[in-house]
């Protein structure tokens, strides 16, 4: 009867994690949903690739068939913006579908966005979560192998410590082989990370984990208000931390963290009179 969401910023990996481990194994099955796709589009989708349906399509007979089944299915849903510029409406489609299909097969809902998941969280019996960080050094190495990419360990430390590892950002300097230095690859990710920061309305936060850099509990505010919004409640923060790009609320540890190890660095040095002014005394230290 439980359901497990995979999630984590961008780029690192999410999918591909999924599709490695789901090699190989029978009775996988991988929807892409977007967030215009309905639970009925669900079943439609199923009903066609399980059960080979064109026309009828209704949960009975698709429960039905997963039970008759010699193999217990694995539904992937992998959920990305698109469609209808309402994201809730395709998450939850699928946290409806995997909360009623969970006891007859695994169920697994891959989030495009971070903070998608704070669509999710209020079923604490059945959702388990997974969180796919950047990769290690030696991940990263491997991937820049791959990629037939040469570089130094010392310049892959440089930028594993500066900029972080995730895969999509790695392709992308893959990519600007000579046409910028490393240094200039790695100062380009750290002014876009700044940018980030200065995008992000509740200033609080990035004060706070700038004296906390592991992460901030949303308890650490108290009862604050900062424009209007409650700073203890991630999911009314969670519009402007999807459209800031730099603030993730990881659910399984109940903290408001930093997206990249670009973001950490870039905020060492990010100098904001709004950061600095901020008057509030944390509840928690």
């Amino acid at each position: 009867g439980h359901y497990t969401i995979i999630y984590g910023a961008k780029g690192v990996g999410k999918s591909k994690i999924v599709d490695e481990v789901a090699k190989g194994h029978k009775g996988v099955v991988k929807i892409a949903l977007t967030t215009a796709n309905s639970r009925a589009d669900i079943i439609k989708i199923l009903s066609k690739k399980l059960l080979g349906n064109e026309t009828t399509f209704d949960e009975e007979s698709l429960i039905s068939a997963i039970n008759k089944s010699e193999i217990t299915p694995t539904i992937i849903l992998d959920v990305e913006r698109g469609g209808s510029p309402d994201l809730i409406i395709g998450l939850q489609a699928a946290r409806s579908f995997a909360k009623s299909f969970a006891p007859y097969c695994r169920c697994l809902i891959v989030l495009s966005e971070a903070n998608a998941v704070l669509e999710f969280g209020y079923d604490t019996h059945r959702e388990n979560f997974i969180f796919v960080d950047e990769m290690n050094f030696e991940e990263a190495k491997v991937l820049l192998t791959n990629m037939d990419v040469k570089i130094s360990d010392k310049d892959l430390r440089y930028i594993a410590e500066r900029i972080g590892t995730s895969p999509a950002m790695l392709e992308n300097l893959a990519s600007k082989r000579g046409i910028m230095t490393v240094t200039q690859f790695v100062n380009a990710v750290l002014a876009q990370a700044n940018q980030d920061l200065a995008a992000l309305p509740y200033k609080p936060i990035l004060k706070a984990l700038k004296e906390h850099p592991e992460g901030v509990s949303p308890e650490y505010f108290g009862n604050v208000k900062f424009e209007g919004v409650d700073m203890t409640n991630p999911t009314a923060l969670g519009t402007s931390m999807k459209n800031s790009n730099a603030i993730i609320y990881r659910i399984e540890c109940l903290k408001y963290v930093l997206r990249s190890t670009a973001h950490r660095t870039a905020l060492r040095t990010y100098i904001s009179s709004h950061v600095n002014k901020f008057p509030f005394q944390p509840l928690f230290k």
